[in-house]
């Protein structure tokens, strides 16, 4: 899931997600982070597992797009680590 949270733009605006409905924005933007990280992992190996990524953005800049890829994609590193050291996975 991508936001920004409510005081990241200088006029505080509502997270899309308590109003119901995402925008086409955030909407594009959770799916090329989706895709981008499906892309690198061999989903065979997970399984029936699900890794659940949040991207929140604090402050909304010009980079935020790709803080956020960079966050979610260094978040699923560490997650898939901690599975191999449990052996959950191989």
């Amino acid at each position: 899931e991508y936001s920004m949270l409510p005081r990241a733009t200088g006029v505080r605006n509502v997270r899309e997600a308590a109003r119901g409905k995402i925008g086409g924005r955030t909407y594009e933007i959770q799916r090329l982070i989706g895709r981008a990280l499906r892309s690198v992992v061999d989903l065979s190996q997970l399984g029936e597992r699900s890794i659940w990524l949040d991207c929140d953005v604090i402050q909304a800049a010009g980079g935020t797009r790709t803080a956020s890829l960079t966050g979610a994609f260094v978040a699923m590193a560490l997650a898939l680590e901690k599975m191999v050291a449990l052996e959950k996975l191989a």
